[in-house]
């Protein structure tokens, strides 16, 4: 049986958004630290640097957006009644179905982005013989990451967003 929308939103926060604002401070720390190390004989390890804080404020930007607006709004489409007042509230402000095709394509980006991340430091974890633990604690952690990225995400393209068509389609 599916779970409601209310219990795969619920689901998404705690398992999946609380992992990720756990885990991206510790990664950047980590490959922070690499990057002092290394990064003076390996320019695409400081460029791997430079786009991991970028995806990781850009992440921290999507949940903040799926938090305040779009996991409110599914739950308000839900409980709507065709003529209420309600129908203006979720469909005021930002159009929701342009929203979820942006949603969409950030999702696509940000696990591109960990995964050429993952390769670079990879490379430097096999290539240095000087690559202590730490580059393989951050491979493990971002290894960890973009395996749940994709569940999560999965859960929100396959399930979340197609309701939220679904529900704004009989509005």
């Amino acid at each position: 049986m599916a779970m409601s929308l209310k219990d795969l939103i619920q689901n998404i926060l705690t398992e999946h958004h609380v992992l990720l604002r756990r885990e991206l401070p510790r990664l950047e720390l980590l490959l922070g630290e690499i990057t002092s190390e290394f990064g003076a004989q390996n320019q695409k390890l400081c460029e791997a640097f430079e786009t991991f804080k970028k995806v990781k404020s850009k992440i921290e930007i999507h949940l903040g957006d799926e938090e305040q607006f779009l996991f409110p709004a599914c739950l308000k489409l839900e409980n709507i009644e065709v003529g209420s007042q309600s129908i203006d509230e979720v469909t005021a402000g930002p159009n929701l179905l342009e929203r979820l095709v942006e949603m969409e394509s950030e999702h696509e980006n940000s696990g591109k982005a960990f995964e050429a991340i993952l390769a670079v430091v990879k490379s430097i974890a096999a290539d240095e013989d000087r690559a202590d633990g730490i580059c393989h604690q951050f491979v493990a952690g971002l290894a960890s990451v973009i395996a749940d990225l994709k569940v999560h995400v999965q859960k929100e393209n396959e399930q979340v967003h197609p309701r939220a068509r679904q529900l704004l389609s009989q509005l």
